[in-house]
């Protein structure tokens, strides 16, 4: 289930070396995924949203493999069957690859955390799940402009990255080279 990078690998790789015999099929819940290797290039500016997703049908299709376009809801691990939702049947497998990606839990919710997938947390734009940041980070971005162009005396919007890898660096300087 999903599409991320190591299941993108996959497809690029089947679609040069399929096995015979072996029906490969990818479960997502959207046909267009991001990209997040395009994430920093498009916080940067140079790449529009739309220019940072995969087309998952014509991938799909290009690696000929199957394409279930649902969300998988659950697993039964001793009948080898991964449950679907939107009252699709369940799909049988015999090798199962999961990749769905992770949601942060941010503080701020009744148990002292929240969901990123929630309620949001005010001030907190997480990246994950990358599925939804595009649209955050147009909305933190449109209000740290409108704070820049307000022609008032207060304070700058301070941008703060949590997350040191290299991937908080690459978005760290594309951030910087934004605003």
């Amino acid at each position: 289930g999903g599409c991320l990078h190591s299941h993108v690998h996959v497809l690029r790789m089947w679609s040069m070396r399929p096995l015979p015999g072996v029906r490969l099929t990818l479960v997502t819940r959207d046909v267009e995924t991001p990209y997040s290797g395009m994430l920093p290039g498009h916080v940067a500016g140079s790449y529009t949203r739309k220019e940072c997703h995969l087309d998952l049908v014509k991938l799909a299709a290009f690696a000929g493999a199957r394409l279930v376009h649902a969300e998988a809801t659950g697993l039964d691990l001793l009948r080898k069957r991964v449950q679907l939702g939107g009252g699709r049947p369940a799909l049988r497998y015999d090798v199962l690859s999961i990749n769905i990606g992770c949601t942060p839990r941010l503080f701020g919710g009744e148990d002292g955390f929240e969901s990123a997938k929630r309620a949001p947390v005010a001030g907190v734009t997480p990246v994950k799940p990358i599925d939804g940041f595009g649209r955050r980070w147009d909305v933190l971005l449109a209000r740290t402009v409108a704070a820049a162009d307000d022609g008032s005396d207060a304070e700058p919007v301070e941008v703060a990255i949590v997350g040191g890898g290299g991937g908080g660096v690459e978005l760290a300087l594309s951030v910087r080279a934004r605003l």
